[in-house]
């Protein structure tokens, strides 16, 4: 993969000519991506244990005090903080929800923040 683009979107630089050649281009770097970050979950789980224990301890004894999860992000970042707080207010069956909030999501936020802050 050469320029940035490029690693990012494999499949448009795939030389795909037809239809089923560039649907199978997306499915290939669909399930790469899949792998990555599997792997990458994996990884970071390994290696992280113990912080990712603190941080949840962290978490439940904030919740205990009234506290509530701020998430944000930049571009594709915000999707995964958006699936968070996603996560902690609609959670699986018999589990409480507990408040979160993603910034990003909140257009006022965002445009309040830029115009004090920047871009």
């Amino acid at each position: 993969m050469g320029d940035g683009f490029e690693s990012l979107y494999p499949f448009l630089y795939s030389g795909a000519t037809t239809l089923e050649e560039a649907l199978a281009s997306v499915a290939g770097s669909t399930l790469d991506k899949v792998n990555e970050i599997v792997e990458l979950r994996r990884r970071i789980s390994d290696e992280f244990a113990g912080r990712l224990a603190a941080c949840g301890a962290a978490l439940a004894a904030s919740f205990t005090g009234g506290g509530k999860v701020l998430a944000f992000g930049n571009g594709g970042s915000s999707t995964d903080a958006q699936d968070a707080v996603h996560t902690f207010f609609d959670p699986p069956e018999g589990t409480p929800a507990l408040p979160a909030l993603c910034l990003t999501s909140d257009a006022a936020v965002m445009t309040a923040l830029s115009n004090d802050v920047g871009f």
